[in-house]
């Protein structure tokens, strides 16, 4: 039962409780939901409720940092109103950083610099800057308007001088055309832009008489094809001269080689013999077997076509016979007596029914007195005895040849070695006397080697031409210059020591003058700081007064550095464009979608705050009409399986799948069909 208050109901919570009496109602109007008690459905809910709101939340960060900004509260509904006042206001704002901004000095750009006072040997120049923002409210200070630094510092130009010419070197080469060189030195270095030094080497050709010429061959060719394609052939491979030998250079080695090919021995096919007469039928009457065999006279090898069926057998005697007594059938013959080669199988039977002369059936074996025809010895047999039950044997041939081991001979004498000293190598072979066969061992190695003449060969020092000799160990007075050559090759094994590596001469200038050392100016004041905040530099700078000469000390660092500024910049905040709208939560009518932004920078030290929008939601899809849940929608059908059964009457299956609709309602996804396969009756009898 339900009961009405002021335009809404209160409904009997007859579902929750399980009982219409005693349970508890829930009335409802305007969005507003109340509990009341149902007693004995006499009782009418509250007909009017006063709003609640909570606290107030902390205040908002100020948008501004400085010159004027807001901030703002809330406070949410905890209790709607019903036929009652509204709720008051859920928003608040006030003023925050009223204090004007501070406004920092702004200077233009520096100026052009003045024409340098010298053009070598240290001046000075200078440039300015004007302001263009005077500061306020406590902003940072003008830097310096006016700067000056060195200019032209670079010494005057000293143009080079050299030494006369000394003598000829040895010739480079002993024959061929070598060269030959001789030096002079720098007596003063160039230094400032002054004229550079001329060449202070020279060379010419030197002992141009022929050199003995080696024969040089190419590459060895590719193997030529091998003469047999099994069996051991031959194949043969060459080679050119690209230099011919001259004035008595070595002479060219062999041309030609020739080696063995294909040893692998050549496939044979497996040969027979003509079939053997039938034997002896087993039974003289009611259908026995006989059988005919053949042998293998050269088996297969080397991969050789494999032996054909060696034995046959057919059915004879099949007129009936008057015997009673009745066996089983004979056994599957047992598995080979041997895994390869010939050996010999067996088959058996029992008795299933003794017979009797009188046609009644017997009840004792009867095993005695049976030959292998399958009767007794009696010549009135009438067939009322059992044949033999002894066992059949028969020979077998595996068709599998018997596994043959590789044989080598014994091995050869060692080659000469291929060298006199430095290690060489020197062989010994040995040859296959029977190659395996059928899975049998392979064959081992055929060649052996080893080391020979391993005593190293003697080296001589080989060494470099002399290099350019050095500058004078001073520039004024008397001094020493060297020149020097390197081992290219070192000596080895007792080979020629190297010469002498390092030749010094003597060298004489005039006498030296007085050292002057460098001096240099007070520091100058430091320079505006680079950054306004967040760690910048600023520099101080100092001139030289008096240049180093003759050798004096000098100069020491004309500019130095130091850290200004260092308080933290304000860092605004930096959000992400927008993102792709969402894909619609519905595919028909009454889906929404969403749009969202992240925070990728969040502001400090005062910076600019983030904005309070992140996401935005609209709806989507309106233009499209919600289909009915009740519909079923299938894939196309998929082919019959197989009968279910290979004989007589079964059924066949094919199905499909559900694609869109309700799971309990669409059902329809498989269709039956009867089938029917040959008549079970009809029985094959297995091969004998």
């Amino acid at each position: 039962s339900t009961q009405s208050t002021w335009g809404g109901t209160c409904a009997a919570a007859t579902a929750l409780t399980g009982t219409p009496w005693g349970g508890r109602n829930f009335c409802g109007n305007n969005g507003a939901v109340t509990e009341c008690l149902w007693r004995f459905n006499t009782e009418s809910c509250p007909t009017k409720v006063d709003c609640a709101v909570s606290e107030w939340s902390s205040w908002t960060t100020c948008s501004r940092t400085c010159g004027g900004g807001t901030q703002n509260r809330t406070r949410s509904i905890t209790v709607n109103p019903i036929n009652s006042d509204p709720c008051p206001a859920l928003t608040q704002q006030q003023s925050c950083n009223t204090n004007p901004c501070p406004v920092n000095c702004v200077v233009s750009e520096w100026g052009s610099w003045s024409t340098c006072s010298v053009s070598c040997g240290s001046g000075t120049q200078t440039r300015s800057r004007t302001k263009t923002t005077n500061p306020a409210n406590g902003g940072t200070t003008c830097p310096d308007l006016n700067q000056r630094q060195t200019c032209n510092t670079n010494p005057c130009p000293v143009n080079c001088v050299v030494s006369e010419w000394g003598t000829w070197s040895t010739c480079s080469v002993s024959c061929g055309s070598g060269t030959r060189t001789r030096t002079r030195s720098i007596t003063t270095n160039p230094a400032n832009g002054g004229s550079s030094c001329p060449d202070l080497t020279q060379q010419q050709s030197c002992n141009t008489n022929q050199c003995p010429v080696n024969c040089v061959v190419s590459e060895w060719g590719s193997w030529s094809t091998c003469s047999v394609s099994c069996g051991s052939g031959t194949q043969t491979r060459s080679r050119t001269i690209k230099t011919n030998p001259a004035n008595g250079g070595t002479t060219c080695p062999d041309l030609n080689q020739r080696q063995t090919c294909n040893t692998n021995p050549c496939p044979v096919n497996c040969v027979v013999s003509e079939w053997s007469s039938w034997s002896t039928c087993s039974v003289s009457c009611g259908s026995g077997t006989q059988t005919r065999s053949r042998t293998i006279k050269t088996n297969p090898a080397n991969g050789g076509t494999t032996c054909p069926d060696l034995n046959q057998i057919q059915t004879c005697n099949t007129n009936q016979c008057p015997v009673k007594c009745v066996v089983s059938e004979w056994s599957s013959w047992s598995t080979c007596s041997v895994s390869c080669g010939s050996g010999t199988q067996t088959r058996s039977r029992t008795i299933t029914k003794n017979g009797s002369k009188d046609g009644n059936d017997g009840d004792d074996d009867d095993d005695d007195g049976h030959n292998d025809d399958g009767h007794d010895g009696d010549d009135d047999d009438d067939g009322t005895q059992c044949p033999a039950l002894t066992q059949q044997q028969q020979p077998c041939i595996t068709g599998i040849r018997c596994p043959v081991n590789c044989e080598v001979s014994e091995w050869g004498k060692w080659s000469s070695c291929s060298k006199e000293c430095g290690e060489g190598t020197q062989t010994r072979t040995r040859t296959i006397t029977v190659n395996p066969a059928n899975g049998g061992n392979a064959c081992p190695t055929l060649t052996h080697q080893q080391p020979c003449n391993t005593d190293p060969c003697p080296v001589d020092c080989v060494v470099s031409q002399w290099g350019s000799w050095s500058s004078c160990s001073v520039s004024c007075g008397t001094g020493t210059r060297t020149r020097t050559r390197t081992i290219t090759t070192a000596p080895l094994n007792g080979g020629d020591p190297c010469p002498s590596l390092t030749q010094q001469q003597e060298c004489i200038f005039d006498s030296c003058p007085v050292p002057v050392n460098c001096v240099v100016s007070e520091w100058g004041k430091w320079s505006s700081c680079s950054k306004d905040c967040g760690g910048g530099t600023q520099t101080q700078r100092r001139t030289v007064t008096t240049n180093p000469r003759n050798g004096g000390t000098s100069c020491p660092d004309l500019t130095r550095q130091q850290s200004c500024n260092t308080d933290a910049c304000p860092v605004d905040c930096v959000v992400s464009d927008w993102s792709s709208w969402s894909i619609c939560s519905s595919t028909c009518k009454g889906g929404t979608q969403t749009q969202t932004r992240s925070i990728i920078q969040r502001p400090a030290n005062g910076g600019d705050p983030c904005p309070s929008q992140l996401e935005k939601t609209r709806t989507c899809n309106d233009d499209v009409t919600c289909r009915n849940p009740d519909e079923c929608s299938y894939s196309t059908w998929g082919p019959y399986t197989l009968c279910s059964v290979t004989c007589g009457k079964g059924v066949k299956t094919r199905t499909r799948a559900l694609l869109d609709g309700n799971k309990q309602t669409c059902t329809d996804l498989t269709q039956v069909l009867p089938c029917v396969q040959d008549d079970c009756s009809i029985i094959v009898s297995p091969s004998k």
